[in-house]
């Protein structure tokens, strides 16, 4: 059998029908794990970044809440204080309310112990009670009873001793004296007296007796005692009832039972 006979014009396009074309590659770029990797990158700093915000945020909010509650105790410390302060007076303003105290003069404050062998001593502490105050300036001393805010007794002192209250004061003094048996009653009519400042309560205590119908008003020193009259329905006398002490107070007011 004769081989077929193939012209070489066919050879080649057989051979460029079976033999792969020439081709020119196209390069593709991809954005696959490099792109995965740089989300991720990116993510835990945006995660870092939150976290330290959400930490200064509340560090912050903590010293805000610390700083605020201080400033309030501060406020109600101040108040407190203020309120104390306003709400209670000292010792010297309520003694104030009184007798008019000297300004240019530091006094000195005790308190009285031992009252009984204080009476001994002196007669300036004859109603005086263990506990009461004793203020003492360079040219006023006073007895004083921050219990029932009366002032027991007072006399000048140093350069102008043995003057009346009076000259130093500007006020009528009065002697309080219970003379109708029933207790307390002369330092109840004291209180009628607190912040009046035309008068001074300089001592209360018991009459010589108790047996007085009404009060009596004693005027010593010839003041203007109108109101007093007024108050007690009564007439001023000049002269002390026979038995009772004398005494250095400008008006003595014996208390009766009507």
């Amino acid at each position: 059998m004769q081989k077929p006979i193939v012209k070489q014009e066919q050879k080649e396009e057989n051979f460029d029908a079976i033999a792969p074309q020439r081709q020119t590659p196209i390069m593709v770029k991809t954005n696959g794990p490099q792109g995965k990797t740089k989300l991720g990158s990116m993510g835990a700093l945006f995660l870092v970044l939150f976290l330290a915000a959400a930490g200064a945020g509340a560090w912050f909010y903590w010293q805000y809440n610390g700083l605020n509650k201080q400033v309030s105790d501060l406020e109600a410390l101040n108040l407190d204080s203020q309120k104390n302060f306003e709400g209670e007076p000292s010792l010297l303003d309520k003694i104030n309310q009184h007798i008019l105290l000297p300004h240019d003069q530091e006094p000195k404050i005790t308190t009285i112990e031992n009252v009984g062998a204080l009476k001994k001593q002196e007669a300036f502490y004859e109603y005086a009670q263990d506990g009461d105050s004793l203020v003492q300036f360079s040219s006023l001393e006073i007895i004083y009873n921050p219990v029932a805010d009366v002032i027991v007794n007072a006399r000048t002192r140093g350069a102008v001793a043995g003057a009346e209250i009076r000259a130093v004061q500007g006020a009528i003094t009065i002697d309080i004296r219970n003379g109708a048996g029933k207790a307390g009653l002369a330092g109840k009519t004291a209180e009628t007296f607190k912040g009046v400042k035309e008068f001074i309560v300089q001592s209360t205590g018991n009459a010589a007796k108790n047996s007085y119908a009404k009060t009596i008003i004693v005027n010593r020193t010839e003041k203007d005692v109108t109101g007093l009259e007024k108050q007690f329905n009564t007439q001023a006398v000049k002269d002390l009832p026979a038995g009772e002490r004398s005494s250095t107070a400008d008006v003595v007011i014996i208390l009766g039972r009507s």
